[in-house]
């Protein structure tokens, strides 16, 4: 799934600007109208799937009602899984109408721009994936509360700081700029990648739910690692200091 979703966000073009325009003029304006519609409609699919499920009432009806608490966090992430999925495999692309278009398919200066594209999408999934690597990844997916499960163990919150568990509730996209970036840095801005860039980027400013107190407590984690980077290199600048001291004695 990472590898058709990196496809269908960060591919390159694989036509010219001319080859680009032939396209364009083939298209009719019903055949636009219609693709960007079933666009939206895939768009839509998404958010309403990724929405609902992540409503307190979804919730309370699997956890209380199906008792289905344990693999809860797993049932959303597959079913977010495959509506992505479905969305990739029957998106449309359209060519008429497009916003910018810069060809990164011949010639040097098309080089230098298809390498700066590349440089900050890499930059962007390496951020993306770091941030995954920060959270608690396996709960974050719902492994974690299946296994504490079978271990006779709680849930896997209830082990953390309360106000760690407060921001995963609130934050469960750990990275919201790079996926921002990722949407609008394109070399060809067409219809239905403005529309893709235009609901996503709605939908992850409108889906943060970070407050005062996740912020204060970020910003206490950020001053304690910061504190501690900053102890570590004095020692060591004392360390090295102090050595060369002897050695000169």
């Amino acid at each position: 799934m990472t590898v058709n979703l990196y496809a269908f966000i960060s591919k390159l073009p694989d036509v010219n600007r001319q080859t680009h325009r032939v396209m364009a003029e083939r298209e009719t304006e019903y055949s636009v109208t219609a693709s960007m519609f079933w666009n939206l409609g895939l768009l839509v699919a998404f958010i309403l799937q990724h929405s609902v499920m992540a409503n307190h009432r979804c919730k309370n009806l699997v956890n209380n009602t199906l008792r289905l608490s344990v693999i809860e966090r797993s049932l959303y992430v597959g079913a977010t899984v495959l509506s992505l999925q479905l969305t990739m495999r029957y998106w449309t692309p359209v060519f008429s109408g497009t916003l910018w278009f810069v060809d990164t398919s011949s010639g040097d200066g098309s080089r230098i721009y298809s390498a700066l594209f590349v440089v900050a999408h890499v930059v962007c999934w390496v951020f993306i994936v770091g941030s995954l690597l920060l959270v608690d990844f396996l709960e974050l997916v719902g492994i974690k509360q299946v296994y504490f499960h079978c271990m006779g163990l709680n849930a896997p919150l209830s082990y953390k700081h309360h106000s760690l568990a407060r921001f995963y509730v609130h934050n469960r996209h750990p990275c919201a700029l790079a996926p921002l970036i990722l949407l609008w840095a394109s070399p060809v801005m067409r219809l239905d990648r403005l529309a893709l860039a235009i609901v996503w980027s709605i939908y992850l400013f409108l889906g943060q739910r970070l407050d005062n107190h996740d912020y204060i407590y970020m910003k206490e984690q950020y001053d304690q690692k910061w504190a501690a980077v900053t102890y570590q290199q004095k020692a060591a600048v004392r360390h090295i200091t102090t050595r060369s001291m002897v050695k000169s004695d």
